[in-house]
């Protein structure tokens, strides 16, 4: 096999032993019929449920996942086989840190990371997301050598308005140097474990699902239909060899059609209750300066 495709599938290999071995002792330890899910979120666990339709509620349901898990990973020397392994390694995260929610509890209580997103956080995205106020999303994992890089990276993030997460010691180093965190500054940190990436890609999973209106094909056609018309406007404007002006007309008429799309799929797109609806939940995510928040208290 190539390097890179060694590379897949012994992380892959490493998660799929790691997960199946953290699902039995939860099972162990706290009973197979004992909840499973993440706080305030209408989709399960969403990788699993996107990926496949099944619908984690108890730890008795995730060892099935394990075995879906397990078998994408066929360690054959091919790049379809290797990225289905890179899949599994996703459903893997997943499982890994929504098992810390087992028991009920905030496991990320005592971090300085939030852990998962919940669904009004994305919500209250999509809009600045589809019009471009939020031009994209980065993510910043690990550690940096000199704090000082850190800093410079997420402020420069900061000033392009893109949404940044961060995972690791990055956090602290930014702190240190007077990075501030929230939503509204568009720098959210989520964890310190390397499986706390999963929460960047629960976001983009879920915030198709919330455009397709909960359902998997209205989520796939939106999809489809966004990416046709931005690219059928990349060959318009080949096509007819039209002038700047009229190229920034036609390669805003996607958004256009996204923002109807979102508005009429949103008609009978009722969000469940959450504390977070109000920003109570995770005032970290809304404040920066109050007394309440995490991320305050470490800044002080």
């Amino acid at each position: 096999m190539s390097a890179l495709t060694d590379l897949i599938y012994a992380g892959s290999n490493a998660v799929a032993g790691l997960t199946e071995g953290a699902v039995n002792d939860a099972i162990a330890k706290h009973g197979a019929e004992t909840p499973a899910a993440f706080p305030d979120t209408a989709y399960f666990f969403p990788t699993i449920y996107a990926a496949t339709g099944v619908k984690v509620k108890t730890l008795g349901d995730l060892p099935a996942c394990v075995g879906v898990l397990k078998s994408l990973i066929t360690n054959q020397d091919d790049i379809g086989a290797a990225l289905n392994a890179g899949l599994a390694t996703a459903v893997g995260a997943e499982i890994i840190e929504g098992l810390k929610y087992a028991g009920g509890g905030d496991p990320y209580a005592e971090d300085s990371g939030i852990g998962f997103v919940p669904d009004p956080i994305i919500r209250s995205l999509g809009v600045p997301l589809v019009t471009g106020d939020i031009p994209g999303v980065a993510v910043v994992l690990g550690k940096a050598d000199n704090a000082e890089d850190v800093a410079k990276v997420v402020k420069d993030y900061q000033s392009k308005g893109i949404l940044t997460f961060m995972i690791g010691e990055c956090i602290e180093q930014a702190l240190e140097k007077g990075v501030k965190m929230g939503l509204e500054l568009r720098v959210v940190p989520l964890g310190h474990d390397v499986t706390s990436v999963i929460h960047v890609v629960t976001v983009a999973i879920r915030a198709a699902l919330i455009f397709g209106n909960w359902k998997i094909m209205p989520t796939l056609g939106a999809c489809l239909l966004f990416g046709f018309a931005r690219s059928g406007g990349y060959e318009l404007v080949k096509f007819l060899e039209m002038p700047s002006s009229y190229q920034d007309l036609v390669m805003v008429l996607p958004y256009v059609l996204t923002l109807l799309m979102l508005i009429f799929f949103s008609k009978k797109n009722h969000a469940p209750k959450s504390k977070t609806e109000s920003g109570d939940l995770y005032p970290e995510l809304y404040h920066t300066s109050c007394s309440f928040c995490r991320q305050c208290q470490l800044m002080d």
